[in-house]
């Protein structure tokens, strides 16, 4: 068969819906780590939302992030040309080796995949420089996308688990990003200050790509790199070029993420869990341009369409 398909017994698992913030954003196994480019091997386990999404041919593509028992959110340039289409796709939740035979490992057929609607990509040809004659690489708008899978999973494993997603209307989880000052109170008990989580560098970004550009060192194993979050305004600064609104950067050019790691999840903690914040978009051609952050599709830009979706039924 092409795939192996998960069949579950245990009917609570067959939801559709976003996990409580109870039940989501708590890896099995905690780990500690040093601050895939610049970044070391994640434990097994460490990043339980982790998917990976390959070629038919079987080589890797694009990350994603269980954000339910059925859904995956990623990024919609994943998906263009031949590739917009289920049949292009093998999808793996439960995986830290892709080399290893690993019981939690499974493959999953793809039901839908849904872009953005306003997604767009940018003419190839189109280079902004700046002093240092560096290409810009491709840009995006509206980079997200949702995945829905064919089957749900069992998201109270060790090693298949969601992540949790910002909460609905929450600007001080993001939206509001840029005109926070440093030390402002939290409004509430259960909003997170994305501010506060940069400033202590509890974000992280995770993915099997490139650990340099056109190197397959080590690409079996998860990698992970931990880092700051900047805001547009700033990354606007250091590409010298116009940003959307709906993006975040991350790292300095020579830590973050590389080649396949598309459509990754950044993976922010808080009080005890973690949040995807942000979805790996571009960056610079070589991934190894210090000064050059990487850019996210900011989550919380798109909270309503993505609840909108995973919601229904």
């Amino acid at each position: 068969p092409m795939y192996d398909v998960l069949v579950l017994d245990q009917p609570q698992y067959m939801s559709n819906k976003i996990p409580s913030r109870n039940d989501c954003g708590k890896p099995y196994f905690s780990h500690r780590a040093k601050r895939i480019v610049g970044g070391t091997t994640a434990p097994r386990g460490a990043w339980p939302w982790q998917v990976s999404f390959r070629y038919m041919s079987g080589l890797y593509g694009c990350g994603g992030a269980l954000i339910s028992d059925r859904w995956v959110l990623t990024a919609a340039h994943c998906f263009k040309g031949e590739y917009n289409s289920i049949h292009k796709w093998r999808v793996t939740v439960g995986m830290h080796d892709t080399k290893a035979n690993e019981p939690s490992k499974l493959d999953i057929p793809i039901r839908a995949i849904i872009k953005h609607p306003l997604y767009i990509a940018y003419n190839e040809e189109e280079e902004q420089r700046n002093n240092q004659s560096t290409p810009l690489h491709k840009r995006y708008a509206h980079d997200i996308a949702l995945v829905e899978l064919d089957r749900s999973v069992d998201i109270q494993s060790p090693y298949t688990r969601a992540i949790c997603l910002p909460p609905v209307g929450d600007a001080i989880f993001g939206n509001d990003f840029d005109k926070r000052e440093p030390g402002s109170p939290l409004m509430h008990d259960n909003t997170v200050d994305l501010f506060d989580v940069e400033r202590k560098g509890q974000c992280w970004v995770t993915g099997w790509g490139y650990t340099a550009d056109q190197e397959e060192t080590d690409r079996s194993r998860l990698r992970q790199v931990r880092g700051d979050v900047i805001s547009s305004t700033q990354c606007k600064e250091f590409w010298q070029s116009e940003l959307e609104e709906d993006t975040l950067c991350f790292g300095d050019g020579t830590h973050g993420p590389c080649k396949g790691d598309s459509g990754g999840p950044m993976s922010c903690s808080y009080d005890g869990k973690y949040y995807i914040t942000g979805v790996v978009s571009w960056g610079s051609e070589d991934c190894k341009q210090k000064g050059y952050p990487s850019v996210f599709t900011r989550v919380t830009s798109y909270l309503n369409w993505i609840n909108k979706h995973v919601s229904r039924g």
